[in-house]
């Protein structure tokens, strides 16, 4: 583990009444989610991946929301314009505005738990990509995944999302064929396999 965790149970919300005040939004599978006109959004069912626009107007991956995690844009540093939700399954979220915010200390000491949550996870992604072999930065990559969005099934951890070889190269600075070689290769190993869905499961 290259970071100390921080268990997504200790960021769910306590206040029930607010969550159901506030009425959910579909969005399906590859739709970006819109937060020009909100502050903050909870994942409430879902996978949504998180990115920003590097000076070259290519997207960082910075990592991945499961349910009951919020993503807020807080500053100029973390504009709506320059931050990209992108739902990886059919998604519903929440969206609360920042007065919803200040009525509710439950939902604020949510939001400040996961500044530090995203923060460590960013710290994460930076890690993993600093590593010189594409085949470890990949591992770690998968293992910080499985912790993410996996569920245990019979065979090892299976990914909730559907992550293509494109999404695991873009989030580790290699290309697609790395990955395609990369994966085949493990596959041969017995190390992981692939659903009749097409769902990664890792068996390490």
């Amino acid at each position: 583990m290259l970071l100390r965790e921080i268990s997504p149970s200790n960021l769910r919300l306590q206040n029930q009444s607010l969550q159901g005040e506030v009425p959910l939004t579909f969005y399906a599978k590859g739709q970006i989610i819109p937060l020009a006109d909100f502050s903050f959004c909870q994942i409430y069912k879902g996978i949504v991946q998180l990115g920003r626009l590097g000076n070259n107007q290519k997207e960082v991956i910075l990592g991945w929301l499961s349910p009951n995690h919020i993503f807020g844009v807080t500053n100029d540093l973390m504009s709506s314009q320059s931050h990209q939700l992108l739902a990886m399954t059919d998604v519903y979220v929440r969206f609360y505005r920042p007065q919803e915010v200040s009525r509710n200390p439950q939902l604020a000491k949510q939001l400040v738990a996961e500044l530090s949550y995203h923060l460590l996870k960013i710290e994460q992604m930076v890690i993993i990509n600093s590593l010189k072999k594409i085949e470890t930065r990949l591992e770690e990559l998968l293992t910080m995944l499985k912790k993410e969005v996996g569920h245990s099934v019979e065979q090892g951890t299976r990914l909730t999302a559907r992550f293509t070889h494109k999404n695991l190269a873009d989030a580790i600075g290699t290309t697609r064929v790395t990955i395609t070689r990369i994966l085949g290769e493990w596959k041969s190993k017995n190390i992981i396999e692939f659903d009749s869905d097409h769902h990664l499961i890792i068996k390490f």
